[in-house]
């Protein structure tokens, strides 16, 4: 079992742009925060379960914001064995890259008029990353995050869409 906490920054070139009376906007200088719950199922495999809150801030727009919180459910695959048995001496590898896919639900929010909030869905939300163990019991990982929002747009008076979101995550491990 392990607790996850950290955050990351939103990857504005890889986001969908935000919209806005026909205009559209990048985002920048958002970011992430996360907190998560995890079981090791097996040497290669475990599960998580984790929140999300998210800020966006828009290139142009200085006015106007967003946000959004989901709950969240992963499952994750590690590319190498976290202990490896070299005859009678186990040894922990300080290196796994891992990837996973999983999906969330919840809320987010266009401050201001017209704002596209409601409900959403962050379905297929994917991550690619490694993690560097300092001993038995702390981590760092570092990973990129993908997810597809499907919901009532991203921006100000759109429809129901679905749209991209890109962040650079890091975030400490500890397993007890």
């Amino acid at each position: 079992m392990y607790v996850r906490m950290g955050g990351g920054l939103n990857l504005g070139f890889a986001t969908a742009n935000a919209e806005y009376n026909g205009a559209e906007y990048e985002s920048s200088g958002s970011y992430t925060t996360q907190i998560g719950l995890g079981w090791n199922l097996s040497s290669y495999v475990r599960t998580e379960l984790d929140f999300q809150s998210s800020t966006f801030e828009f290139t142009d727009l200085e006015d106007l914001s967003a946000s959004y919180q989901t709950l969240g459910s992963m499952l994750y695959f590690d590319f190498a064995r976290r202990y490896v048995n070299t005859g009678d001496v186990v040894r922990r590898r300080s290196f796994v890259p891992f990837m996973g896919v999983g999906a969330a639900f919840g809320a987010y929010r266009f401050d201001g008029t017209d704002g596209a909030d409601g409900f959403v869905i962050a379905a297929p939300r994917a991550v690619l990353g490694f993690n560097i163990m300092f001993n038995d019991l702390i981590g760092l990982d570092v990973y990129y995050q993908y997810q597809l929002m499907l919901g009532n747009g991203f921006g100000w008076g759109n429809d129901a869409s679905a749209n991209s979101i890109s962040n650079i995550m890091a975030s400490i491990r500890a397993n007890f």
